[in-house]
């Protein structure tokens, strides 16, 4: 930990905490919002928090116990204790990505930030607001959006989003009426453009730029432009635009090979190769990612289709104990235990013909 660093919750409940790590820079401080995130522990990291410290920038690292947009009732009391930490600063920039992008530019401004820095955010996560976006209905159908009514978003947000994604420009639009927005297309950069930035290079010197007013989109534009076939998340994403499954999966093919170890590739890949009736193809890609929820999800399924149903429902069944509240996953189970069940007397019907076709073949020479 660099000299001079303290560490200390600013607030903590049972749903919401934020974590300070501060005295190392007296000027500026990033408040950082978390996104989407499988490990809900308040104990994890927040947002760049390493990068942050390593780079010597006070930060506030706000973190939630779900991934539902930070709809506590505690929030705004979270915010005004990081506020009275922040007004000490000139210059206090929020920052996301996704949905903590969505909260850095709603939420932002309730904790002292001047302007934020919003990695592909949205405009709103209430699915009633948002009918062209269908995107984790799962973790936030039944959430009370008690937050969004409030207009008093942070002041200004430089957002930096995938232009040629439908629903990621539609969220941007709205937001113009929301706020002062500095929007940056970068047009096949994915969700969340986060990625595209990293594989270039690019990903954390914005913030940095962003704290010491010395951001130019226009340069990170021409860079992102020039270099953009060197990041493996542009192929990956410009490979999944095609509605046609075989033209997909052959740029897939082609994605997977100039990229091979990025896991997103490889599950997209394991994805279309079973739609396309290629489940060896997809074990064979699933074998080189991490066996998380969303890849032993695809396993189980790549082993149904090569007839491996026993193996396949015991993955499900492990993930739906595991994760109760996965819709797809229970779905999934109960389709492949009909299936087993079915096919029980189908077995043994074509045992039958077979023993009667040898039979006969006998008795006819």
């Amino acid at each position: 930990m660099p000299s001079g660093a303290r560490i200390f919750d600013v607030y903590s409940s049972e749903h919401l905490r934020a974590r300070a790590v501060v005295g190392m820079s007296a000027d500026s401080c990033v408040v950082t919002f978390d996104s989407y995130h499988e490990n809900l522990s308040l104990g994890r990291p927040g947002f760049e928090q390493g990068f942050l410290r390593k780079s010597r920038m006070d930060a506030v690292h706000v973190v939630s116990a779900g991934n539902t947009g930070y709809q506590y009732a505690d929030l705004p009391e979270l915010c005004s204790k990081v506020s009275e930490l922040t007004k000490a600063y000139r210059r206090v920039v929020a920052y996301g990505s996704s949905m903590g992008g969505y909260a850095a530019i709603r939420y932002g401004g309730w904790a002292g930030a001047h302007v934020a820095l919003a990695i592909s955010p949205q405009f709103t996560l209430d699915p009633r607001r948002r009918p062209f976006d269908k995107r984790w209905v799962n973790d936030l159908n039944g959430v009370r959006f008690i937050h969004e009514e409030r207009r008093d978003a942070v002041r200004q947000a430089v957002v930096i989003y995938d232009s040629e994604s439908k629903i990621d420009s539609a969220h941007v639009a709205l937001l113009h009426g929301l706020t002062t927005v500095d929007a940056i297309p970068l047009p096949d950069s994915g969700h969340p453009s986060a990625g595209f930035l990293n594989d270039l290079g690019l990903f954390h010197q914005i913030v940095l730029d962003v704290c010491a007013g010395e951001f130019d989109p226009k340069k990170l534009m021409t860079e992102a432009g020039r270099r953009c076939q060197e990041s493996a998340q542009f192929r990956h994403t410009r490979a999944l635009r095609p509605r046609n499954l075989r033209s997909r999966y052959r740029l897939l093919v082609e994605a997977a090979r100039l990229g091979p170890t990025h896991a997103p590739t490889l599950q997209d890949l394991a994805k279309t190769a079973i739609k396309v009736g290629l489940p060896q193809v997809a074990l064979e890609a699933l074998g080189k990612v991490d066996d998380t929820p969303a890849a032993l999800h695809l396993r189980s399924l790549a082993y149904a289709k090569t007839g491996q149903l026993p193996r396949a429902i015991e993955i499900l069944e492990s993930l739906c104990q595991a994760h109760p509240g996965w819709s797809i996953c229970s779905t999934d189970l109960r389709r492949l235990k009909r299936w087993q069940w079915l096919e029980g007397p189908r077995s043994w019907l074509r045992h039958a013909r077979s023993l009667m076709t040898g039979s006969a073949n006998r008795q006819n020479p």
